[in-house]
């Protein structure tokens, strides 16, 4: 998934300046625009390829939960995430009804939001942590068992390539990031999901009702990922320590995508057995 076109629908400059500072320096993303109201949208979407819809509610020409099904039949194939202040059911419950992708709020970890735009973009469903996920179950996917219930998006994606039998320099390659990166964010996952390797990391996917997707087991041809770009966020992050003695990965570095047949991988990220589970769900 690269080169995806982006518009941006909020009545805030600020706001939108702000996400397209975080937008530019991931590689998945290709053109972005941005609209102020509705019209504004209905216009950019009928005149531009657009791919993906950052939709705010409160708009000064009408509610943007109330015309996502119209930016949907415009064009084939459109992704709309809302990215609000507004966490009311009703309005949530609108937004899924309406046939939006996922509903996250203005507030959430600005990595966070990064991340479920990349997931809408691939596919999938996305709903944030404060979110209420009773009303929105109906379109998203049915809540993870604890531990797992408690990961952001990006880590949710690590796993789910991980459990597709992904090598650290794959999923590297697939998310963005530098091989170290990922080795760290793996080791931070597995002490947070309380697990020693990824053996049991994908079996206790797999048994919490983590499926695998189909991005995740398509394979692709390897080369070495690029050097990721410093992201400068407006909130300073925490650091924490890595499994291996180093220095773990910044909130602030973070990326994502979707994707997992199960072929276990080792804890330093070659190819293992295969893990046959006797009850995955």
């Amino acid at each position: 998934m690269m080169d995806v076109h982006v518009l941006i629908v909020d009545d805030h400059p600020i706001f939108r300046q702000g996400l397209r500072a975080l937008l530019v320096q991931e590689r998945w993303v290709g053109a972005i625009d941005e609209a102020a109201t509705v019209a504004e949208a209905v216009r950019t979407v009928t005149q531009r390829p657009v791919d993906l819809v950052s939709l705010d509610v409160h708009l000064p020409d009408g509610r943007g939960t109330d015309h996502v099904g119209r930016l949907l039949r415009i064009r084939r194939g459109l992704r709309v995430l809302m990215l609000t202040g507004d966490a009311g059911e009703a309005t949530v419950a609108a937004a899924v009804g309406e046939g939006a992708h996922g509903y996250l709020l203005k507030d959430d970890d600005p990595d966070d939001v990064v991340a479920a735009l990349r997931t809408v973009a691939a596919g999938g469903f996305v709903l944030g942590p404060r979110v209420p996920h009773t009303l929105a179950a109906q379109r998203g996917p049915a809540p993870l068992a604890p531990p797992l219930d408690k990961i952001t998006p990006r880590e949710r994606d690590l796993l789910v390539y991980l459990t597709a039998g992904r090598g650290n320099a794959e999923i590297a390659q697939r998310l963005g990031l530098a091989e170290k990166t990922v080795r760290n964010q793996m080791s931070f996952l597995f002490d947070k999901i309380g697990v020693n390797d990824r053996t049991n990391a994908a079996i206790l996917a797999r048994r919490s009702g983590l499926a695998p997707s189909a991005r995740a087991t398509t394979r692709s041809t390897l080369t070495p990922p690029a050097q990721p770009t410093t992201r400068h966020d407006l909130t300073p992050s925490t650091q924490a320590t890595g499994r291996d003695g180093g220095a773990s990965p910044t909130l602030a570095t973070a990326r994502n995508d979707l994707a997992p047949p199960i072929r276990a991988i080792a804890h330093d990220g070659s190819a293992s057995s295969t893990v046959q589970p006797h009850d995955m769900h």
